[in-house]
């Protein structure tokens, strides 16, 4: 393998585990349930075809370089997929359900920050007969500096009214603080920071707020 070829791979492997944990650990996700779903996978066949490229042919020490540079994402692919497999075995259905939920989705609102830069936007998700209330709900923030990923600062695994009752469900305080509207979910939404923590986990846990 070419030199140059051999750093690229060297450096594009720990750059693209770096993103993956960081999208894994954080509130932060792609803007865009393709991309979410897909990524990890395409990180994990990067480092699995670069490892033994890398590899071939190379010392003890450019072959502990390869397995650092490669380990992070290889780690973190794994544990994408395993858990898909784990969740297609176990809840085949709801996995069905939840892409039907992504497809219908609805943009409840959406509201530019007092300061104009992240714009907030509310979503809801129809879920039929098969779960409590009418649907879900998600809370968006996406700065409009760098459209191409997101937050989710906000979850609601059962809402008992939908876009046909009421057009307005949050409004901004500040640019760090969202006021929630409506029912039980009243109160104040500190959206002024990242939060270190599996989302997705929150999420299946069915966590509602995100402070």
């Amino acid at each position: 393998m070419k030199k140059q070829s051999a750093k690229l791979l060297l450096l594009l492997n720990p750059f693209l585990a770096l993103v993956l944990w960081f999208l894994l650990l954080t509130d932060v996700e792609w803007n865009g349930w393709p991309m979410n779903i897909l990524f990890p996978p395409l990180v994990f066949a990067v480092a699995l075809r670069s490892h033994p490229l890398l590899r071939n042919g190379a010392g003890k020490r450019r072959r502990l370089g390869a397995f650092l540079a490669c380990f992070p994402s290889l780690l973190g692919g794994t544990l994408y997929i395993a858990f898909g497999v784990f969740c297609c075995t176990i809840g085949l259905m709801a996995m069905l359900f939840s892409l039907s939920e992504e497809r219908n989705k609805t943009l409840w609102q959406s509201e530019l920050s007092p300061g104009g830069t992240v714009r907030a936007e509310a979503y809801f998700y129809p879920v039929g007969a098969y779960s409590n209330g009418l649907g879900r709900e998600r809370i968006f923030l996406v700065n409009k500096y760098f459209p191409i990923v997101r937050r989710e600062v906000f979850y609601d695994y059962a809402v008992y009214s939908s876009p046909k009752d009421t057009d307005r469900i949050f409004r901004w305080k500040d640019d760090d603080t969202l006021l929630l509207l409506g029912g039980v979910d009243d109160g104040e939404l500190d959206v002024g920071h990242i939060a270190v923590y599996p989302a997705w986990i929150l999420s299946a846990n069915g966590e509602e707020k995100r402070k």
